[in-house]
């Protein structure tokens, strides 16, 4: 849980409009901002929400991550004010924390805070929650679940007989298979301009947690390990092809033999894996 509570503690800092995220108030270009505007109590109702904000804030941090009451020990017999002492140490310690942030740190333009929150942690945090479910699964420590209804999904898609609204559909169902099943929602975290090596390292990191993901929905809405199985299959062999066509272009723009071999072995391998599915399909049927 580490990496989750790394980031669900700079979410809490810029949530909190606490340095580098303080973007409301923006000193330099407003001259103070609210400063100028109120004065007396009502003044001081600012920073009273904003405290009492952070407070709340550490509470929830030193309660989710930090072991809320209990001490070092894990002792939950320990009498009433031990625990009040040491959810107020690790309070402390979090409200500490921002202040030192705020003596360190320079402010965040607001396009770097949009491209921190939705195109670095939206992602990782989806990924790496879904992966640990998928972890918990495999090692059977997760609770009963109940099967996820199909009906109530067909009943939604079908209940509007309208021809005229077929297309419509048939157009958004394409779209969304190509992004999100196909592509497997690659268009959010690898552009144009990066690099090759981080492209293929941010290609092969995220096939592997969606198709883990996608493993995970599948054994909660009670399907198959044999379809489940199918599934990651399709994304390795998808990953292989994208791989072999990745090193091929790659290859022809700077002719080196090293992105030629990866390229025909990523190929080769590919061919492998469906000349033997297509073996195993004939099998089935003779």
């Amino acid at each position: 849980m580490l990496p989750l509570a790394i980031i669900f503690f700079i979410a809490i800092v810029a949530e909190t409009n606490r340095a580098p995220f303080d973007l409301p108030e923006a000193e330099g270009e407003l001259v103070a901002g609210f400063n100028l505007e109120y004065g007396s109590m009502v003044f001081s109702f600012f920073f009273l929400a904003e405290y009492a904000n952070i407070i709340l804030m550490s509470t929830f941090y030193s309660l989710i991550f930090l072991g809320g009451w209990l001490n070092f020990n894990a002792d939950i017999n320990s009498s009433w004010y031990i625990d009040l002492i040491f959810i107020t140490l690790k309070i402390l310690f979090i409200c500490n924390m921002f202040l030192m942030i705020r003596s360190v740190l320079p402010r965040y333009r607001y396009d770097q805070l949009m491209f921190l929150c939705w195109k670095c942690f939206l992602p990782f945090v989806f990924s790496y929650s879904i992966s640990l479910v998928f972890i918990y699964l495999f090692f059977d420590v997760l609770p009963s679940v109940r099967h996820f209804e199909f009906q109530n999904i067909i009943f939604f898609l079908y209940s509007d007989h309208n021809l005229l609204g077929v297309f419509t559909f048939f157009c958004n169902s394409y779209i969304f298979f190509k992004k999100w099943i196909w592509d497997f929602g690659s268009h959010l975290i690898i552009k144009k301009d990066d690099p090759f090596w981080l492209k293929i390292l941010k290609l092969v990191l995220w096939v592997h947690l969606f198709s883990g993901g996608g493993a995970i929905l599948l054994k909660m809405a009670g399907v198959s390990y044999s379809l489940i199985g199918m599934f990651c299959s399709f994304y390795f062999w998808r990953i292989l092809y994208i791989l072999s066509h990745e090193f091929w272009a790659e290859f022809t723009k700077t002719k080196k033999k090293s992105y030629l071999i990866i390229s025909l072995l990523c190929g080769g391998l590919l061919a492998y894996f469906l000349m033997n599915l297509i073996l195993f399909i004939i099998s089935i049927l003779s």
